[in-house]
């Protein structure tokens, strides 16, 4: 997972948690898959209202990568949405462990 990319409090979380806390997590976040009817619509009426032109949010969505390893992966990413659809994916900076984790998972 890419801690240092996440952020509480306009912190980075990776520094405000200890080495353990993130490995408990990391070990819970497979059980949470997939996620239900609700869930996913709940998540989805944010997108809409960016699309919409209603805000400038980012949002986490799946994409299509189109690059080295990763081509054709489907993968969640952080994207910006406006009225002409998807604006920009935003690739976070992984350490060489979350890649190859990352790689790893997609070719399963």
């Amino acid at each position: 997972m890419a801690w240092e990319e996440g952020t509480a409090s306009a912190l980075a979380i990776s520094s405000q948690l200890a080495a353990h806390q993130i490995a408990a997590l990391n070990s819970k976040l497979p059980t949470l898959w997939p996620p239900g009817p609700y869930a996913l619509a709940s998540a989805a009426t944010p997108v809409v209202e960016g699309l919409l032109g209603r805000s400038r949010r980012r949002f986490s969505c799946f994409v299509v990568l189109d690059r080295g390893p990763l081509r054709d992966a489907v993968v969640a990413m952080p994207i910006e949405v406006g009225l002409e659809g998807v604006r920009r994916v935003i690739e976070p900076k992984l350490t060489r462990q979350e890649q190859t984790l990352l790689e790893n998972a997609i070719e399963m």
